[in-house]
């Protein structure tokens, strides 16, 4: 029997029962904890027994290309003038957007490649880093800015198979395989 002062329900009316979907994001309190509970651990992480998780696999590989030669900010590319330019362009830049704009094309360099980027599209066709459990779902990413490669760069049966951890987003125009982020 229901109580009193609780409405009852017509057994001719369709009721409608929702759930909310707790979404986390790199600012969500147990962010940290989900990504070590999947294995995806902070720098100088050590499980609770004192053991050190292993390196990854293609340690070599991040090494070589780590020292691999880049476009520089320094004195003998970038000048004093240069430099002063920069200050000012950096104090003018009162908003992300202008910043992102203006000042990160001086800091990574003019090197003359013409890069594949976007930005401000959310990446929602990558899956999940992570397993949560129940409805909690991982925010997908929205970087400002980010590089990758050109689709057509990408054998097509190749960018078919992976498409779920290489292409963030369902227009198939954006730059594919993302390698720099900038949020």
């Amino acid at each position: 029997m229901l109580p009193m002062n609780r409405p009852s329900i017509p057994k001719n009316k369709k009721v409608t029962v929702t759930t909310k979907t707790k979404n986390t994001r790199p600012y969500s309190r147990n962010f940290e904890q989900i990504l070590k509970d999947n294995g995806v651990f902070p720098a100088f992480y050590e499980y609770p027994d004192g053991r050190i998780p292993e390196d990854p696999r293609n340690l070599d590989e991040i090494k070589r290309r780590a020292k691999q030669r880049r476009s520089s900010l320094s004195p003998s590319r970038f000048t004093d003038k240069d430099f002063k330019k920069f200050q000012y362009i950096m104090a003018k830049a009162m908003k992300e957007e202008q910043a992102t704009k203006s000042i990160i094309p001086i800091i990574e360099g003019s090197s003359g490649e013409t890069k594949y980027v976007c930005g401000k599209i959310p990446f929602l066709n990558l899956q999940s880093l992570v397993e949560l459990a129940g409805n909690e779902k991982l925010t997908p990413g929205n970087p400002d800015l980010y590089d990758g490669a050109p689709p057509e760069q990408l054998n097509r049966r190749i960018r078919d198979k992976l498409t779920s951890m290489i292409i963030p987003s369902t227009q198939d125009n954006l730059p594919v395989a993302p390698n720099f982020f900038l949020h």
